[in-house]
């Protein structure tokens, strides 16, 4: 909050005017901030690009089989599902790091396609898979 005083010359009196900033409305559910609405048409704002999501799992999932050992499972987070198809050499690392490391973690990166109410799939995802170091 910003005070900004001036005086005026005759009656030597002062006078404090307070200008206070515009903040983001607060939802104190979530603690995210929610901007109204504004009158923008998508055409303004629309800037092309390529949707690429990264997720992060540290469980060896259900994974189901399909044409020439790819391999298909789903990752569900807070609010959305991730069906997840992976090539046999990402699967396998992941696999592996399931049985030589106590913990892990898989970084699994790829592009959104079929979104939905609240699920996408990642047709072509590829995965990285790190040991997690234990802190002593």
């Amino acid at each position: 909050m910003a005070q900004v005083i001036r005086r005026k010359k005759s009656s030597k009196k002062q006078v404090v005017i307070v200008e206070k900033k515009k903040q983001p409305i607060i939802n104190t559910k979530h603690q995210k901030p929610v901007f109204k609405k504004q009158n923008i048409s998508d055409k303004d704002t629309e800037v092309p690009g390529n949707m690429e999501v990264t997720l992060k799992i540290s469980e060896l999932p259900e994974a189901v089989t399909i044409q020439k050992d790819w391999r298909i499972f789903v990752v569900e987070g807070t609010n959305y599902q991730a069906r997840v198809m992976l090539k046999p050499r990402f699967w396998n690392k992941i696999e592996k790091a399931s049985k030589d490391y106590p913990s892990w973690i898989a970084v699994i990166t790829g592009k959104i396609s079929n979104l939905r109410d609240n699920c996408f799939e990642m047709p072509q995802a590829s995965a990285q898979v790190f040991e997690k170091k234990v802190k002593e």
